[in-house]
């Protein structure tokens, strides 16, 4: 396996000034794979619809919150990192949890105060793509004071996806992924 710092698609990757010959794309690096919304949400999405919150009867969505009827969601982070790497691959799906956190997260992100909200548990509500997930997964909502979303810890702990969080992921791997989630940049790493 090639070291990442040695690994000359890894430099073009972060590469700003680079140009792709066979495509004219460019890339400065690590980018998230997202989620506009949960899996239930059934309207339009925020990035089609070009709007900050949508709201259709009792449900409502914005960037990290969301409510179907009676059902609650936060968006978060599922990390992997990088082997090699201060890196991760990071995926924002959407957590389904109680109203009772639901409320306390609302409150904690209004007031900038996260002390009484530390974590929460739920469901994942996406499926990762380049993930073998059959159904929706248990995880964990942490807050971690440094990341701009909470983060999510997959479960169960022998899943692939808790396994790469704890264990990391390779460049290749990397590349894999984005490709599943309709990013394949392969092509554009090649040599100039």
């Amino acid at each position: 396996m090639i070291d990442i710092q040695n690994d000359l698609r890894w430099k073009r990757f972060n590469d700003p000034d680079r140009i792709a010959p066979n495509s004219g794309r460019q890339f400065n690096g690590m980018f998230p794979i997202d989620f506009d919304h949960p899996h239930p949400w059934r309207h339009v999405s925020l990035q089609v619809s070009g709007e900050d919150t949508l709201e259709f009867g009792d449900d409502r969505l914005t960037a990290d919150l969301c409510q179907v009827g009676q059902s609650f969601f936060i968006r978060g982070e599922v990390r992997l990192p990088l082997l090699g790497t201060k890196e991760a691959l990071v995926y924002t799906p959407w957590i389904s949890v109680s109203l009772d956190n639901f409320k306390s997260y609302l409150n904690s992100k209004q007031s900038g105060d996260f002390s009484s909200f530390s974590s929460a548990n739920g469901w994942m509500m996406n499926y990762l793509q380049g993930w073998d997930m059959t159904s929706w997964l248990p995880a964990t909502l942490n807050f971690i004071a440094e990341a701009s979303r909470p983060v999510i810890d997959v479960h169960p702990h022998h899943h692939p996806i808790s396994m790469a969080q704890r264990n990391g992921v390779n460049f290749d791997q990397v590349l894999d992924l984005y490709a599943a989630a309709g990013h394949d940049i392969r092509p554009h790493l090649l040599e100039d």
